[in-house]
């Protein structure tokens, strides 16, 4: 799942500067990296850089909003777009760690009513994209009037479901938002609660991501900021689109500063 005005995580900054320390001053020389590539009056950009809990670097470019002139800060809350997808992979793991459900399950195990395919299609296949099921957002039903609509995951399924598989799951890789769409449907019917409650009550208050949200357009969430997309050269505003169709293919929002917390979370176990 795309989106159009993105928080950039600065880990490429790793490869261009291997020997930085806490203790080393490189303000500077990012600086100049940083001004030289990145415009100032665009939509914006955050760069965040650590090593360990050490914060090396931190710097917001460009706007959070081009219409009233608002610069962009590093605090800002973004959609993470698929970046969504870390969090419904592990959320997964984590039930099959509990052992309410194993990554060889048979998805009809937890979805009865997906229709059968001529073969088996597993949980661990939806994780890795190896599944086969068609992605819905190439599908000639995405239309521009769908994005608008919320749908329940049910019937957010029931638009790709009765679409042939594209190879015999496992065999090969093809991306899908699909996939994630179905894990985050299983995850729902396991544990009873809703995939942003899930989320919440599961990851971002335990490790105090405090500023990670389901991003309900309707909800007012301190910092978020505006989306954009580009045409003939010129920025517009980015359409409208229900976050109940990205779900758990891309559905969140955060900041650089949480999203480090969530890193430095998985790194170390």
């Amino acid at each position: 799942m795309k989106t159009s005005f993105m928080a950039l995580l600065c880990l490429g900054f790793s490869v261009l500067f291997p020997q930085l320390s806490p203790a080393q001053d490189h303000t500077n020389q990012l600086d100049s990296l940083v001004n030289d590539g990145l415009p100032n009056n665009a939509p914006g950009t955050v760069l965040y850089l650590t090593k360990g809990d050490q914060v090396l670097y931190q710097k917001a470019l460009g706007k959070a909003n081009l219409e009233l002139d608002v610069d962009l800060q590093v605090d800002h809350v973004f959609r993470l777009g698929s970046v969504s997808k870390q969090f419904t992979a592990c959320a997964i793991l984590k039930l099959a760690e509990e052992g309410k459900l194993s990554l060889q399950d048979d998805i009809r195990q937890y979805i009865p009513d997906f229709p059968i395919k001529d073969q088996m299609i597993a949980i661990e296949a939806l994780l890795t994209h190896t599944a086969g099921v068609k992605n819905y957002t190439g599908l000639a039903s995405f239309t521009d009037e769908l994005k608008r609509k919320d749908l329940s995951p049910a019937a957010l399924i029931n638009l790709f479901k009765n679409e042939p598989l594209e190879y015999e799951p496992g065999t090969n890789y093809k991306y899908s938002n699909s996939g994630y769409i179905l894990l985050g449907y299983i995850f729902e019917k396991i544990t009873g609660q809703t995939y942003a409650t899930y989320i919440e009550e599961t990851f971002f208050k335990p490790l105090g991501m405090k500023h990670s949200y389901f991003d309900h357009p309707v909800n007012l969430i301190k910092g978020r900021v505006s989306g954009y997309s580009q045409r003939n050269g010129r920025y517009q505003n980015a359409h409208y689109l229900s976050m109940t169709l990205p779900y758990a293919a891309g559905s969140l929002a955060s900041t650089s500063g949480d999203i480090q917390i969530w890193y430095h979370a998985l790194y170390h176990g």
